[in-house]
């Protein structure tokens, strides 16, 4: 019996998802610059060709990958849509976050370690590289107008700073950091980051 239309739709989707599985894997363990899509069809099990009928370049792979990976975290932002962050969804943004560095600390580890490949971290700065990250932060910024005894240029660097070196710190030896450390260090954030206690 022939596939259906959802079907075909399915398969191109799991297709999809593997493939970018397998770059990220390939672009943080052994560099973007070395990784060819020649490899990467080759351990996904596809043909080369097949690859551009997905990606239009490595560049467009490497972009998707690292949107998708963005788009996971400021879906935790602003999760009402009005445009505007309540300190409830600032902190809920901290459980969310801590959340997943417990449940994808692979993927996350995988991602920090793109971030710090400079062929590949002009992407990630790129202010055209992902439009809903760049909003998302606006967001925050105007929270921590609003909210914060700093300015919020500095509000911006400090929370930035504290979470990427938690979060660098966790992902690379998370047995620093019994459960009880763990969630007492994301308390202590919300206190300092957001209540301003």
């Amino acid at each position: 019996m022939p596939r259906t239309p959802k079907q075909f739709e399915e398969i191109r989707k799991e297709k999809r998802k593997l493939i970018m599985d397998v770059a990220l894997d390939h672009f943080a363990n052994e560099g973007y610059l070395p990784t060819s899509i020649s490899h990467i069809a080759q351990t996904a099990g596809i043909s080369k060709g097949l690859m551009y009928n997905y990606f239009k370049s490595k560049e467009d792979l490497l972009k998707c990958i690292l949107n998708t990976l963005i788009d996971e975290i400021m879906v935790a932002f602003d999760t009402d849509n009005d445009d505007v962050i309540s300190e409830e969804e600032a902190l809920n943004f901290f459980d969310f976050y801590f959340d997943m560095l417990k449940n994808k600390r692979e993927q996350l580890k995988l991602y920090y370690q793109l971030s710090v490949q400079p062929q590949v971290f002009s992407f990630m700065i790129d202010s055209q590289f992902n439009p809903s990250a760049i909003k998302k932060q606006k967001l925050l910024y105007e929270y921590l107008l609003r909210n914060s005894n700093a300015a919020p240029e500095i509000g911006m660097i400090n929370i930035s700073s504290v979470i990427k070196g938690f979060s660098l710190e966790y992902v690379f030896s998370p047995e620093m950091f019994p459960d009880e450390i763990f969630y007492q260090y994301r308390e202590y954030l919300k206190d300092t980051l957001i209540r301003n206690k």
